[in-house]
C-alpha cells in the first residue's frame, strides 16, 4: 500500500488520498535533472536578453545615422 495524505480546506473538510509511489519516493537523479533544466532555461533567457540588447543597440545606431543625414541636408 502506498503513502496516504490528508488534505483539508477552510470549511473543515478533510480528504484522505492515496499517493502513487512516484510522488513520495524521490528519484536519486531528480535533483540533478532539475538543476540541468534550470541551468538550460537560465542560459536560454540570458541569450534572449543579449540578443534583444544587441538588436536594440543596432536599432539605436540606425536612428543616429538617420539624424545625421537630416542635419547634413539642412546645411
Amino acid at each position: 500500500m502506498g503513502s496516504m495524505a490528508a488534505i483539508g480546506d477552510s470549511n473543515g473538510t478533510v480528504s484522505m488520498m492515496s499517493l502513487c509511489r512516484v510522488l513520495y519516493e524521490a528519484d536519486k537523479n531528480e535533483k540533478d535533472l532539475m538543476n540541468a533544466i534550470f541551468d538550460r532555461e537560465f542560459l536560454r533567457e540570458k541569450n534572449l536578453f543579449t540578443a534583444k540588447a544587441q538588436a536594440d543597440k543596432k536599432k539605436g545606431e540606425g536612428d543616429k545615422d538617420k539624424g545625421k543625414d537630416k542635419v547634413g541636408e539642412k546645411l
